[in-house]
């Protein structure tokens, strides 16, 4: 992967820069950091070719998303930030989306009270088992930051779930998972 071969050859050089939730990383920093967002989601019991939505704006968790999937085998399906409920229902049932990292709020947008417009029951569920009569796939979902909400994970906590069993699994889809396999779906510009 492309991420790994950079820590490889620059590890200490910074990566990337949010100014914005003034977070710095290295090279290093980044694989480290997805490969255990990575060993979460199959913690989390995502397999290879689920389906992983990623809603909100720019950020370092979407970064730290797009790298972890892939390395999971998972397809990243980009949602796009400014989309409202309808649009999302449409979205997720039309690639059969399995988890969502989503921002808490951007803008003027509210994501979990949309979420919660479109799957009611998120606010009694237990966190990734949601059971939705209109959005039959999503069983997931991942609030970025350190706070979770109602029948949620926060992205923090992904990172910390994983044991040594779900790290071997990653070891071994490194070997499996081909240069052309679907890796991602864009409902966004």
């Amino acid at each position: 992967m492309v991420s790994d071969q950079a820590a490889e050859s620059f590890g200490d050089t910074e990566a990337i820069v949010s100014v914005h939730q003034s977070i710095r990383r290295t090279y290093s920093q980044v694989k480290e950091e997805s490969e255990k967002l990575a060993a979460g989601f199959l913690a989390l019991g995502f397999k290879r070719g689920d389906r992983i939505g990623i809603w909100g704006p720019n950020s370092y968790e979407w970064y730290l998303t797009e790298f972890a999937a892939a390395k999971a085998g998972l397809i990243l399906v980009n949602i796009n930030p400014s989309y409202r409920s309808g649009e999302l229902k449409y979205c997720l049932n039309k690639v059969s989306v399995k988890g969502i990292v989503c921002a808490t709020k951007f803008k003027t947008s509210d994501y979990y009270k949309m979420l919660n417009e479109i799957a009611p029951e998120l606010s009694y569920s237990s966190p990734g088992q949601l059971t939705s009569k209109d959005i039959p796939n999503l069983k997931t979902v991942i609030m970025m930051g350190s706070e979770s909400a109602s029948g949620t994970y926060s992205f923090e906590s992904v990172l910390e779930i994983s044991g040594n069993e779900h790290v071997d699994e990653l070891r071994q889809l490194e070997n499996k998972i081909q240069f052309d396999e679907p890796c991602n779906i864009q409902f966004t510009s």
